[in-house]
């Protein structure tokens, strides 16, 4: 089923919502109600929330089979959605919280550039029929603009500059409007989240990779993701294997994850979910993994990272392609300090643990994570800025209480005396000029004999294991000297300090 369709219901619920607030939106773009600091902001997101909807609304401009759009159209509108936070027009966007404080402030310009963060998630939900969830960011859209414009009907820009009061309640008032929008609707975004992560039934992603005509590249455009010029090129190059090629990277992929259940002692019978982690552009591979492991008795589950603040991590996951702008992601990794205190950070544990109690039958049945990692990715240096979310002392306290609760809850619901995973790597086209020839090495390496190299490798474990320290040297110019120190093994029969993957 489609998400279209399993949304349905709730769409047609939210529909009336939807239309009052799109209406509202249009005309914030022509009024001039709100102090003139703010004006702009508001009519940009407001044009950017117009964009979205358009592209809700009209089919034409989605990919399907019989579809009458072309690569470079598709490309074209991929970009516009993120082209604000591309390149150098990242320097001036309200996403940038630098830019967004120079032009608002310190105070409205962090809290206002979270507020469009936040609203920039339209754009996965407008590809996934979440149209409850467009309009509830939409309502709150037009929930602080009406707070800016309250407080302009109630007295001129002289008089708010000089009334520390007035000012002080219009961004408590504005603070809380979010505070409150991301504590109510946790409850939604984390069941969402937490089905996302376990049931295959919630899954569009792969059904979008089993279903497509995948020599056609315009599928790549159905994930909502940005698409670079990497993934492209990953999945052009990809459908230039031959079928044995790919089956015997599929088959390496998922007989590891086979062998790792095996060489634990653990219960593959038990399992009926396997989750997916892949950049885009691999979907041939992934494919052909998808029915291998159907195969086993085994349903992918297969999500994208997460674009909702109180779900959004630092480390993501799942299909993923290249970033439309590290920065960016960087510069938003802490948004939840905006807002987080011990009542959300309860509330989240709770909800966390109560979604995961609702989705217990299934959760049950998930395996762990089949993973394809990249490498060659160009190197990032990320810019600390000072007018982004920072977790205070108290915060960081309470990220690592929600980390330590959270992973508990999850081992309660996936046991992880129950769970394996597996790991296979492969370049992406930014490594340079030798890609093509890197990659088929790299699949050389990857489909060597494993009967041999486990053998090779468990002697240097059970070597490893006897050791007091490794030495670790440089080669040529690499002046690496340095002592690792290996903990004691006691009882080398049943103990060791690596593991034996392949």
């Amino acid at each position: 089923m489609s998400y279209k369709e399993l949304f349905y219901n709730e769409n047609e619920g939210v529909l009336e919502r939807y239309e009052l607030s799109k209406e509202r939106i249009g005309l914030i773009i022509h009024e001039e109600t709100i102090d003139e600091k703010y004006r702009d902001y508001f009519v940009s997101v407001a044009k950017f929330i117009e964009g979205i909807c358009c592209f809700y609304e009209d089919e034409s401009k989605r990919f399907s089979e019989n579809a009458n759009i072309t690569f470079e159209e598709l490309r074209d509108i991929n970009t516009n959605l993120y082209s604000d936070i591309l390149g150098d027009a990242y320097d001036e966007s309200y996403a940038n919280p630098d830019f967004a404080v120079k032009k608002l402030g310190e105070e409205y310009g962090k809290i206002l550039c979270l507020l469009y963060t936040q609203i920039r998630g339209m754009i996965r939900y407008a590809y996934e029929y979440r149209l409850v969830d467009m309009t509830i960011n939409m309502e709150l859209f037009v929930e602080v603009y009406n707070l800016f414009e309250n407080a302009k009907s109630n007295e001129n820009k002289e008089e708010l500059d000089k009334d520390d009061s007035s000012r002080d309640t219009l961004l408590q008032n504005t603070k809380e409007a979010i505070y409150y929008f991301i504590s109510d609707y946790a409850d939604r975004n984390i069941e969402i989240r937490t089905r996302e992560n376990v049931d295959p039934d919630l899954d569009r992603i792969s059904d979008l990779v089993a279903n497509s005509n995948l020599g056609d590249l315009r599928y790549l455009f159905n994930y909502g993701e940005y698409i670079s010029d990497v993934e492209i090129k990953t999945a052009q190059f990809i459908n230039t294997l031959t079928d044995e090629e790919v089956e015997n990277m599929a088959k390496t992929y998922v007989e590891g994850y086979r062998d790792g259940f095996l060489m634990a002692n653990k219960p593959l019978h038990k399992k009926k979910c396997v989750s997916l982690y892949y950049n885009i552009g691999f979907e041939r591979v992934v494919r052909k993994a998808i029915l291998m492991f159907r195969d086993m008795g085994l349903s992918p589950v297969i999500w994208l990272p997460a674009v909702d603040v109180i779900n959004r991590k630092t480390f993501v996951n799942g299909a993923i392609g290249t970033p439309a702008n590290k920065q960016y992601d960087y510069d938003h990794r802490y948004d939840i300090a905006c807002v987080l205190d011990k009542a959300l950070n309860d509330r989240r544990i709770a909800l966390l643990e109560q979604s995961y109690e609702k989705y217990k039958d299934v959760a049950a049945l998930m395996g762990g994570p089949a993973v394809i990692e990249t490498w060659g990715e160009i190197p990032f240096t990320p810019v600390n800025k000072e007018n982004a979310w920072a977790l205070s002392s108290k915060q960081q306290k309470l990220v690592t209480e929600y980390a330590s609760h959270s992973g508990q809850i999850i081992k309660k619901y996936i046991k992880g005396d129950e769970r394996s995973f597996t790991i296979i790597s492969f370049p992406v086209p930014s490594i340079g000029d030798n890609f093509d020839e890197i990659f088929k090495e790299t699949v050389k390496i990857n489909t060597l004999d494993k009967k041999l190299y486990k053998d090779i490798q468990q002697t240097i474990i059970d070597t490893l294991d006897k050791a007091d320290h490794v030495r670790v040297v440089g080669k040529g110019n690499n002046k690496t000297y340095i002592n690792v120190s290996m903990q004691e093994i006691k009882n080398p029969d049943k103990e060791t300090s690596f593991e034996n993957c392949l």
